[in-house]
């Protein structure tokens, strides 16, 4: 009986899981670029789908992105389709996705926008993020030689090596949850609709180092 039901309502396009679509995160851009973002259902579409777009939040009163009313995917087809994107001024936006087909969940399906006044700057910045992680790592290591060397731990307060060891596990729980936990990334998106994750991977990878 149960499958009988289950056919028929198949028939009706509304049985089994809805198709999620697959959008970036976010997307960084340079100033006066145009891209194309991909966006691809996790599935085949059992009817046309039509994409609208929902500007939730810009960091300026200005347009930072422009973006197309919306775009199209076709019918019984999992294909992804490109959304082409310009970026017109330095800014940050928000932008949730719609569609008109029930099947297709697009729930806190959104995309953030970062437009940058230039990429290779950033990958300074990125650059001396990473140097700045291998110079604090290695500042632990000195001691420990030392105390190797002359077998002996005198000088090393015991506290703060707990007190240390305790802080760097909290911050490694907060990392590895925010950066790797979907749940928790989840939930971060529903408590700041229009917040950035906090947590890079060189945040992770110092604090689980650490």
């Amino acid at each position: 009986l149960l499958l009988r039901v289950c056919g028929l309502v198949s028939l009706l396009g509304s049985c089994g899981a809805a198709v999620v679509l697959t959008v970036p995160e976010m997307v960084l851009l340079e100033k006066g670029s145009l891209q194309n973002i991909s966006v691809a259902p996790n599935g085949t579409v059992n009817k046309e789908a039509i994409i609208t777009f929902n500007l939730t939040y810009s960091s300026k009163n200005t347009t930072i992105v422009s973006l197309p009313d919306q775009i199209i995917l076709p019918a019984n087809s999992r294909d992804a389709v490109n959304l082409p994107v310009f970026a017109k001024e330095a800014g940050s936006a928000t932008v949730y996705l719609n569609s008109n087909n029930i099947n297709l969940s697009v729930k806190l399906t959104r995309i953030r926008f970062l437009v940058i006044h230039s990429i290779a700057l950033d990958i300074v910045n990125q650059v001396i993020g990473w140097i700045y992680f291998l110079a604090w790592s290695i500042s632990f290591y000195p001691q420990v030689i030392e105390n190797w060397r002359r077998k002996s731990v005198v000088g090393l307060s015991f506290d703060f090596v707990a007190l240390n060891l305790t802080g760097f596990i909290a911050y490694s729980v907060f990392n590895v949850g925010l950066f790797w936990v979907p749940y928790i990334k989840d939930e971060f998106l529903q408590q700041n609709p229009n917040g950035v994750n906090p947590v890079d991977a060189n945040d992770v990878f110092f604090s689980l180092h650490a």
